[in-house]
């Protein structure tokens, strides 16, 4: 085997071992969570836009789809797990 597919294979087992424990925090985390924090987000927002800070409306307001995102991978992972 030469010495770039060993180092290939010992990256990979690093990444494989990162996604596990990455995984397994993210299925402690109630799922109900990350939405109750996009909701937040987006009430933030609006209260920020409301007090005219525009910039920092749209900075948590950007917020919310990342949470969401990580709602569904938190349900995915668990699925998985089970």
């Amino acid at each position: 085997m030469s010495a770039l597919k060993m180092v290939r294979r010992e990256e990979e087992s690093r990444q494989e071992k990162m996604a596990k424990m990455i995984e397994d925090r993210v299925a402690q985390i109630p799922s109900d969570a990350f939405l109750w924090a996009a909701g937040l987000s987006i009430l933030g927002s609006l209260a920020m836009k409301v007090t005219q800070r525009d910039e920092n409306a749209l900075f948590i307001g950007q917020w919310a789809p990342t949470l969401l995102i990580l709602g569904l991978y938190s349900k995915f992972t668990k699925r998985l797990m089970r």
